[in-house]
C-alpha cells in the first residue's frame, strides 16, 4: 500500500485538505492558523494516518506555517509551482474549479508525480527574518503584529534567540548610521575646495 498523500489549497484565512488513501479521497477544511494545525493533526489520526506526504501549491506565503507545521510533525512536505498542478489539470481534463476540488487535484498529483521534499530555512534564518521584520515596523514607529515570530516560521528558542539578537543588531545598525555620516561629512569637506574654485 503506497504512502498516503494530503492535497492542501491554501488561503489567507483557511485551507482544504484532501488526504487521498486507499484510493478514496476524504476532505477537511481548517482555520489557517495554529488551531487550524492541530485540528487537521487531531482529524488526521483519526483516519489512522501516521506519516504522509503533503503537497501543496506556492502560494506567496500563506502555506509557510503549515508547510513548516507538517514538517516538524514528521510529514514530508512538497511546495509546487502552480503552472504544474494546472498543466496535471488539464491533462485530467478538469473543468470545475472550487477549494475542495482543487486539495483533490493536488492529491492526485502528488500520488502520481511524487514531487521533491521541500526543506525549511534553517531555525537562524527564520529567526533573522523575523528580527528584520520587527525592526523593520520599529523604524517606521508601528506596532508589528503580536504572532509576528509566528508568522515567521520561529518557535520557542527561536524567539528567545530573535529578542536576544535585537540589541546587538541595533548596535550595529547604529554604528553604520555614524559610519555613514562620518564618510559624508568627510566627502562634503573634502568638495568644498572645488566648489570654491568652480564659483570663482
Amino acid at each position: 500500500m503506497s504512502e498516503p498523500v494530503l492535497g492542501i489549497d491554501i488561503a489567507k484565512q483557511k485551507f482544504d485538505a484532501a488526504l487521498l488513501i486507499g484510493g478514496k479521497l476524504k476532505h477537511k477544511s481548517c482555520k489557517n492558523n495554529a488551531e487550524g494545525f492541530e485540528l487537521l493533526s487531531q482529524w488526521l489520526r483519526k483516519q489512522g494516518v501516521g506519516c504522509l506526504h503533503a503537497c501543496l501549491e506556492a502560494t506567496g506565503s500563506y502555506g509557510d506555517e503549515l508547510a513548516l507545521y507538517l514538517h516538524d510533525t514528521g510529514h514530508t512536505v512538497s511546495i509546487v509551482n502552480p503552472v504544474r498542478i494546472k498543466g496535471f489539470a488539464q491533462s485530467e481534463l478538469l473543468r470545475t474549479k472550487n477549494d475542495k476540488v482543487d486539495a483533490g487535484l493536488i492529491a492526485r498529483f502528488c500520488l502520481a508525480m511524487r514531487p521533491e521534499p521541500w526543506e525549511p530555512p534553517s531555525a537562524e534564518i527564520r529567526a533573522l527574518q523575523a528580527t528584520l521584520a520587527i525592526l523593520r515596523y520599529s523604524s517606521a514607529e508601528i506596532l508589528p503584529p503580536p504572532d509576528m515570530a509566528i508568522t515567521f516560521n520561529c518557535g520557542y528558542f527561536e524567539r528567545i534567540f530573535m529578542i536576544n539578537s535585537i540589541p546587538s543588531i541595533l548596535g550595529m545598525m547604529t554604528s553604520v548610521i555614524k559610519m555613514s555620516k562620518g564618510l559624508c561629512s568627510r566627502q562634503l569637506i573634502a568638495s568644498r575646495p572645488f566648489a570654491a574654485v568652480v564659483a570663482s
